[in-house]
């Protein structure tokens, strides 16, 4: 990007206090969206002040619309805060935070999204945790798959855990 006087510059890993290696999917992260939006309103208000109270009135319409959003995560949470799951990647770890459930295999799940090998053990701990039905279920990105992760897919169904498929984007005709 080339500066530009009087840009404003929105990070979404800056407002959420994110550093470089952090996972980068804070879409996932419930808090994150309203963050922006508050940004983008203040950024907007700044450079048109005119319209402030529009700006403030669409912020509240969008923060508004995210509470039916935000029951079901926290009933999803209440109904099951501290059940382990595990995932190919971090995509989903926000996420699996704010549902309050119990995330394995973390050390894999960075290997995969950093594109690196995992090491045996992790690789191992991931089997034992699917054949042991040590998880409730397997999140894997759709998006982003290899021979390691469909192996793991592969044994998630035949150890009869439930495998559900996430993505890292939007899918054509689907919004935030």
């Amino acid at each position: 990007m080339t500066p530009k006087p009087g840009r404003a510059v929105i990070a979404a890993a800056d407002l959420m206090h994110k550093k470089a290696g952090d996972n980068p999917h804070l879409w996932y992260d419930p808090s994150t969206m309203p963050a922006v939006a508050e940004a983008l309103a203040a950024a907007f208000t700044k450079v048109d002040p005119v319209h402030a109270d529009a700006y403030a009135a669409r912020l509240r319409t969008f923060i508004a619309s995210l509470a039916p959003l935000n029951r079901k995560i926290a009933a999803i949470g209440a109904k099951f805060a501290g059940v382990p799951v595990t995932a190919s990647e971090p995509v989903f770890g926000y996420m699996a935070t704010a549902l309050h459930l119990t995330m394995r295999n973390q050390d894999f799940q960075r290997a995969i999204m950093n594109d690196t090998e995992s090491s045996a053990r992790d690789v191992a701990a991931f089997e034992s945790d699917l054949k042991t039905h040590q998880v409730r279920v397997m999140l894997y990105n759709k998006q982003a798959s290899n021979k390691a992760v469909q192996h793991l897919v592969d044994l998630a169904h035949a150890s009869n855990i439930p495998v559900v498929g996430i993505t890292e984007t939007a899918l054509l005709g689907v919004s935030y």
